[in-house]
């Protein structure tokens, strides 16, 4: 069927996201977006009409979007520095 071949990617995008223990807004909204794209591929046969719709509804996009977001959210999470606790002894080893 052709939905494996069109959804494998963002299938995969998505399990990256769960497997990286990332969640949030970002995620709920991507995943609402993938969830869409497996709705409209049940219900279409036709590549064409499919294609059509994901298009008509910016799929692709929505989802790519939201991927993005819950990935630069989560580093930006992981890299903050606690501005709170500044030693200068320490700053001067940087």
């Amino acid at each position: 069927m052709f939905a494996d071949a069109v959804l494998g990617a963002f299938r995969t995008m998505a399990k990256e996201i769960n497997d990286k223990g990332i969640q949030g807004e970002e995620v709920d909204k991507m995943n609402g977006a993938l969830q869409r794209m497996e709705a409209l591929a049940q219900q279409y046969d036709d590549m064409s009409e499919f294609s059509g719709m994901m298009m008509q509804e910016s799929l692709y996009t929505v989802f790519s979007d939201f991927y993005g977001r819950a990935l630069s959210k989560a580093n930006a999470a992981q890299y903050q520095v606690d501005n709170t606790k500044y030693d200068a002894e320490t700053d001067q080893k940087l």
